[in-house]
């Protein structure tokens, strides 16, 4: 049984990078990404960063564990 006070889980390697509910009433205005390159092969996946009304940058992209990052 868990007690629903308990932090939620966070990544290991990269901790937690914010609270999710910050995000929350933002009006998403511009989306850019980028695909990263290690010589001829591409990563499996591009970081993303949401611009959101105030200017202000979320990025989501994975870690080298596969976790994902969102801060």
């Amino acid at each position: 049984m868990t007690d629903d006070s308990e932090a939620p889980p966070e990544c290991p390697v990269h901790g937690s990078r914010g609270a999710p509910a910050a995000l929350v009433g933002r009006r998403l205005v511009e989306l850019v990404g980028a695909w990263h390159w290690y010589g001829d092969e591409r990563r499996d996946l591009p970081d993303i960063w949401l611009i959101d009304d105030r200017d202000r940058a979320v990025r989501c992209a994975t870690g080298s564990d596969w976790c994902l990052i969102v801060g």
